[in-house]
């Protein structure tokens, strides 16, 4: 029996008035989606996945204009929908999953508020009686510490309980549309499974349905019924899963599906790593060429959250980064690889343990030598929306550290920005535009320019690629491996995605609550994992089963 019809979308046209100028963002599309169906809307940046989004909640931005087209949910017709209205149903019969926690929560909200709040304003629950239900959601949304979690607020949370704070508000209220806006991006593969699982469940068991939208085909192969390939605001393909995957027809549907990582592929193929570099080399100047670039020995981190209250987020952590290596540093949201990354920096210091970078003791430096360090380990960051000042030109994003550091004059400082462009294959045209005017790809390539342009020796690279497309992350990876070998520099890559490190990075630090689980190379470890953990990483990785 075929399930009814819960969503229909009719010939939805939307412009965006851009400086006088339509820009069109979606063109003409049309779908529908059955009761208990999930549909994947796949595409890279700019495919209009997210604004079609926006338009199935009405909060699309102010300079938007749906030319034409209808949305149906169930018998009502949302296009006529006045503000009022909407929000009637906003947290109850359709809820939204952003993407990005940093920007969705209120600072100076305690988290367990923000995950009732739907229930406290559909009067469905007082604020004492939401107590227990957002525990649960909480829970259900793979935060554990739920007590702790509840009473804090977003800014002690690492990305990943952000999110899950977000998701734990959207399915609170049984809505019968949930529409997911790569919900699980910034997630580790063990979260990101229970977070889908759990949704998969929802829809099921209440007839519901999910709008998933995301660049990850495996999780879209993984989680969808049916998929639909968006391209310039247009649906250029739709079909089952099956069919999709299968017997991809449109060009760029089968270019999506071609920078599909095969992880099958990675464990069973001929790998060969990269050749480590030659210690023999001192290509700093240090005088220290055998020296690791890294070490930590026995690093202990905690944090006070109270008076009577800490959180230890490092116990006895030891690790090297050689010159020239790449150290992949993995685990879930908690683990501790951000609070590692942060002392390494110099940006935290640690309660007990020896930090050694570049012959520098972390912990113990003086005034006028955390200057030095700061130029020899730089940081780039997961979100570019974050972390360029969208007031800035890109030339003086590039030339700030330039003068921070006294490196250049003035009258040389756009000639070394314009080759740090250059070097992360960006045109020099690029230098006199603002962030808000680039992809989130080319922001991320400025990111990773102004990080190398004081010449570092090391650069921390924290989950630098997740919330890019495929295509894009491929781009990427590919440009910090030349990098690398062209520059002698060491990189440290903390990220939650394992299908990334084959042929990217050297070797493997697995944590779990801030303890080192497993090590060694990359290849090792991924045939041959020895702890439990480390094999249940693997083994919830999306995907397996795509062949391309």
């Amino acid at each position: 029996m075929t399930e009814p019809t819960l969503l229909n979308v009719k010939n939805l046209s939307i412009d965006y008035l851009l400086k006088g100028e339509r820009i069109r963002a979606v063109d003409k599309v049309s779908f529908s989606l059955r009761a208990g169906e999930v549909v994947s809307i796949v595409g890279e940046s700019g495919s209009g996945k997210s604004t079609l989004a926006l338009a199935l909640q009405g909060l699309l931005p102010a300079n938007a204009d749906v030319v034409s087209g209808e949305v149906v949910l169930n018998q009502d017709q949302l296009q006529t929908f006045s503000e009022s209205a909407w929000k009637t149903i906003r947290g109850t019969r359709i809820a939204y999953i952003p993407q990005d926690p940093s920007t969705s929560l209120n600072p100076v909200s305690r988290n367990g508020h923000q995950v009732g709040e739907a229930l406290v304003a559909h009067r469905i629950a007082t604020r004492h009686s939401a107590r227990e239900q957002s525990l649960q959601a909480l829970r259900d949304a793979g935060v554990t510490d739920v007590e702790l979690r509840y009473e804090q607020y977003p800014h002690q949370l690492s990305g990943g309980l952000k999110q899950r704070v977000l998701i734990a508000g959207a399915i609170i209220g049984s809505p019968t549309l949930i529409i997911a806006d790569e919900p699980t991006s910034g997630l580790d593969v063990t979260v990101q499974k229970q977070i889908l699982d759990h949704i998969g469940r929802l829809v099921k068991e209440r007839d519901s349905s999910m709008i998933l939208i995301t660049h990850d085909l495996a999780v879209a192969l993984d989680r969808s019924d049916s998929i639909i390939v968006m391209k310039q605001g247009e649906i250029v393909e739709s079909g089952t899963t099956a069919q999709i995957f299968g017997s991809p027809q449109h060009p760029y549907t089968r270019k999506l599906l071609g920078h599909t990582r095969d992880f099958g592929d990675i464990l069973t193929a001929d790998l060969v790593p990269d050749p480590a570099p030659d210690p023999t080399s001192d290509q700093h100047g240090t005088g220290a060429a055998d020296a690791p670039i890294v070490e930590l020995v026995g690093l202990h981190k905690e944090f006070r959250i109270s008076r009577h209250q800490s959180f230890t987020a490092v116990r006895d952590v030891s690790l090297t980064i050689n010159r020239g290596e790449t150290l992949a540093l993995v685990g879930e949201s908690g683990s501790g690889k951000t609070t590692i990354s942060r002392i390494i920096a110099g940006l935290e210091k640690p309660s007990s343990g020896s930090v050694i970078v570049d012959g520098r003791d972390v912990g113990r430096l003086g005034r006028g030598q955390h200057r030095d360090h700061w130029r020899s380990v730089q940081m780039v960051y997961q979100n570019p929306y974050d972390s360029l000042d969208p007031t800035y030109t890109i030339r003086r994003i590039l030339e700030e550290p330039l003068r921070s550091f006294d490196l250049a004059p003035r009258e040389r400082r756009r000639a070394i920005a314009q080759e740090a462009l250059e070097r992360v294959a960006l045109p020099s045209g690029f230098l006199d535009r603002k962030p808000g005017e680039l992809s989130g790809g080319q922001r991320q390539r400025v990111a990773i320019a102004r990080a190398l342009i004081v010449n570092p020796r090391l650069v921390v690279l924290d989950e630098p690629v997740s919330a890019l497309d495929a295509t894009v992350q491929e781009q990427v990876l590919d440009l910090l491996k030349e990098l690398k070998a062209s520059l002698s520099v060491s990189f440290l890559f903390i990220t939650h995605d394992l299908s990334l490190l084959p042929g990217f990075a050297d070797s493997i630090v697995v944590l779990k609550n801030g303890e080192v689980k497993e090590r060694g190379p990359v290849v090792d470890v991924y045939r041959s994992p020895r702890d439990p953990y480390t094999r249940q990483l693997i083994s919830a990785i999306p995907g397996l089963k795509i062949t391309t």
